[in-house]
């Protein structure tokens, strides 16, 4: 599972797509939801060897705060709830 402050900036974006359920519809978001452009933005930034590693680790834990979101618990990583 992805942590650290990657970890931690996808979890937040997970948030932020519960608490603003339009944000498909800005503009901002043309290419990608917030979590897609969090992902994109770290492998961007990673080793080209570590990247499929990365992605299946930031697909683990957006599936978690999925979960954690749909049954009200806080998010792993940042303890808080959307």
């Amino acid at each position: 599972v992805l942590s650290g402050r990657w970890g931690e900036c996808l979890a937040w974006a997970k948030v932020f797509e519960k608490r603003n359920p339009n944000w498909s519809s800005d503009p901002d978001y043309r290419s990608g939801g917030p979590s897609f452009q969090v992902i994109q933005a770290m492998l961007s930034q990673s080793a080209m060897g570590n990247q499929r590693q990365l992605q299946e680790a930031a697909n683990t834990l957006e599936a978690m705060c999925a979960s954690a979101i749909s049954s009200g618990q806080p998010l792993p990583v940042i303890n808080q709830c959307a």
